[in-house]
């Protein structure tokens, strides 16, 4: 079964940095059906920095990537992050 877009998002706006939300909410009117994965993936690249130590960031990429937190926390570690 497709990942539902709007259920990621929603997720993900619970518990984003302020200038991640800001931009997205701008912006996210604008998008295309066929950009809203890859456009959500480049904010949150953009806006939240990876970081093993940063919980906040952990999870965001997490549901982003459709993990779990420790699956994410190996992920950055392994990467250096």
């Amino acid at each position: 079964m497709a990942r539902n877009f709007y259920a990621t998002l929603e997720k993900i706006m619970k518990i984003a940095p302020e200038p991640l939300k800001d931009a997205i909410d701008s912006n996210i009117s604008f998008w295309p059906p066929e950009l809203l994965w890859y456009n959500l993936s480049k904010y949150v690249n953009k806006y939240v920095m990876k970081n093993s130590t940063d919980i906040k960031s952990v999870k965001i990429y997490a549901i982003l990537c459709d993990c779990t937190v420790d699956e994410m926390l190996e992920r950055f570690e392994k990467d250096g992050y």
